[in-house]
């Protein structure tokens, strides 16, 4: 079931479903502006830090790495209303996110890198070949 909500407008339609509740109503409860939560479904926008934790705290039954980055069970198997503060969890996870982005930054420009090299290694040996090849025909 983790991998059907893919992107975060799919988990929020998701709990708002499942709770009965339109997005509407999932704004009014989380305390956003109208419109915020509907723009993020209906563009598949980014969702800040604080209204997930919002979500989050009022639906404690739904696991914050689900919600936050489509892995695993939406529902928490053994939920203890007690068991920990969601503002931490979904800071950690959004935080994995920025270090992932950062990460595959890197790895872009470093592939783009490599790709170069391998363009100018293979383009050089045949523009210093022509030359020679011409050279040795002169000799014959």
């Amino acid at each position: 079931m983790g991998n059907i909500y893919q992107n975060i407008s799919d988990r929020i339609v998701y709990i708002a479903k499942s709770e009965g509740i339109n997005i509407r109503r999932l704004e009014l409860m989380v305390g956003t502006s109208q419109g915020v939560l509907n723009k993020i479904v209906n563009n598949n926008g980014d969702l800040k830090c604080s209204i997930a934790s919002k979500i989050l705290e009022i639906f404690p039954h739904y696991s914050a790495e689900w919600f936050v980055c489509g892995t695993g069970e939406p529902l928490k198997k053994d939920h203890d209303p007690g068991a920990e503060p969601v503002e931490p969890v979904v800071s950690a996870l959004f935080q994995r996110i920025d270090q992932q982005a950062v990460e595959n930054a890197r790895l872009n420009e470093r592939i783009d890198q490599l790709l170069k090299q391998n363009y100018q290694k293979h383009k050089s040996p045949q523009i210093a070949a022509e030359p020679e090849h011409e050279n040795s025909d002169k000799n014959k």
